[in-house]
């Protein structure tokens, strides 16, 4: 009996030291509670930060008439100092990834500096219920993306009183340079990494630069790992229908441009991640090895209609464009002649009257064009998307465009050779403390 009353106090001392630990708040939680417009805290383990939360913020499903209601949108912080310097990262997509224990994006970890991810509208968490009869994606624009990190970088000031730093990665990259052309004087430094900027929904020009990119070699290896994809589409057919039937997948095209699709995205996805050298010998690759590399870099999924993917499909055809392929090279092995409006056939919302908006663009050109911000752009030189990024359409001494040599969409200021990457550094440090 005596034991049992020491296992039971015991128990009881250990729980209450768990509620103490569970219950204990930080001076940053309790100011972060009382930011204007956040709906929610919870806190989240941290490897890289002393103190890391997810919050909700309440945002007007249209910044232009907010009768039509509000959404709560997901954002991530990472609490290093008050008076440190705040890294505001415009996530093009979900933001799920960067909930890990161990995540800290570059910036932030450069400079020890304060990070505010967040998640864009109509993604993952942070999606608005729209009840309207078909108005549902008449609200995901860049302006009212933009305006939601405008009114949440305005709330944060209240605790965040330094200075800011706007990032993103591709399309975040594309939100951190639209962010800055609606509200130029909202941060103090934009630096978009590797952010595409097409010319229409279906833009040619990377289909035609990237066929310059690599060695000779690897650009030979490249072609006739496609061609080779190409002449065994016969065989592959029944192993992609298994594959589309295994996910659930329900294209709207026939099976035959289904595949003719994934092998000319293959191209574009494995120059991205700069894997040439990854890919199977294909005159010596099992047809397992050769059909996995397909849907590995291929993606089947992307040629399919799926609310995953259609905020991402939907942005590009109204605002931000797309790219073409070239299949001129293929001439003779592919079932289909071109191309053309594939990204409305293949995953755009059905019935919906969806139209590309060059003003957005033409704006964007406008303001980087005359601008003093300060903004660094990072790009890949074999990374595709640099093939429609603004290194050929803008010529202002206020902007550094810096190109990875021989790196990828995967380009990081770290990765950059050291007297390039100094050089960043430089001017990064030189706009803060200077």
């Amino acid at each position: 009996m005596k034991k049992r009353l020491i296992t039971l106090l015991v128990i009881a001392i250990v729980a209450t030291g768990i509620c103490a630990k569970r219950t204990k708040t930080t001076d940053f939680a309790k100011r972060l509670k009382t930011v204007p417009g956040i709906t929610s805290v919870t806190k989240i383990e941290s490897s890289r930060f002393s103190e890391r939360y997810i919050a909700t913020f309440r945002q007007y499903i249209d910044h232009n008439d907010t009768t039509r209601g509000t959404f709560d949108q997901r954002i991530i912080i990472g609490h290093v100092n008050y008076d440190s310097v705040a890294v505001f990262v415009t996530e093009g997509y979900a933001a799920t990834y960067t909930e890990r224990q161990d995540y800290r994006e570059e910036l932030s970890d450069i400079l020890n500096a304060n990070s505010i991810i967040i998640e864009h509208r109509y993604f993952n968490k942070s999606i608005p219920k729209i009840e309207e009869d078909g108005a549902y994606w008449d609200f995901l624009t860049t302006y009212n993306a933009a305006t939601d990190h405008h009114r949440i970088i305005q709330a944060f000031r209240t605790i965040y009183k330094g200075k800011y730093i706007a990032t993103g990665v591709s399309k975040g990259g594309i939100c951190a340079n639209l962010f800055r052309a609606y509200y130029p004087e909202d941060v103090d430094i934009t630096v978009p990494y590797v952010a595409p900027f097409c010319d229409g929904v279906e833009d040619p020009a990377m289909a035609k630069e990237i066929q310059n990119y690599g060695t000779p070699d690897e650009r030979e290896f490249l072609t006739e790992f496609m061609r080779h994809l190409f002449s065994r589409r016969d065989e592959f057919l029944p192993r992609l229908q298994e594959y589309v039937d295994s996910l659930e997948l329900t294209p709207r095209i026939e099976l035959s441009e289904l595949y003719d699709l994934s092998v000319l995205d293959l191209e574009i996805a494995v120059l991205a991640r700069g894997e040439i050298k990854k890919l199977p010998f294909y005159e010596k690759a099992s047809a397992e090895e050769l059909f996995n590399a397909l849907t590995k870099y291929g993606s089947p999924e992307g040629f399919t209609p799926s609310y995953d993917n259609m905020p991402y499909y939907v942005q590009a055809a109204k605002e931000l464009g797309h790219y073409a392929y070239d299949i001129s090279r293929f001439e003779g092995l592919t079932s289909i002649n071109n191309t053309d409006d594939y990204l409305r056939r293949c995953a755009l919302p059905e019935n919906q009257p969806i139209e590309y908006d060059p003003s957005t663009r033409e704006m964007v050109i406008k303001f980087l064009q005359n601008t003093e911000a300060k903004m660094l752009f990072i790009y890949g030189e074999y990374d595709p998307w640099t093939a429609v990024g603004i290194k050929d359409i803008v010529n202002n001494p206020n902007i550094y465009i810096m190109i990875n040599p021989g790196n990828c969409h995967r380009s990081k200021i770290r990765n950059f050779p050291d007297e390039i990457r100094d050089k960043i550094l430089s001017v990064l440090k030189d706009w803060l403390y200077k």
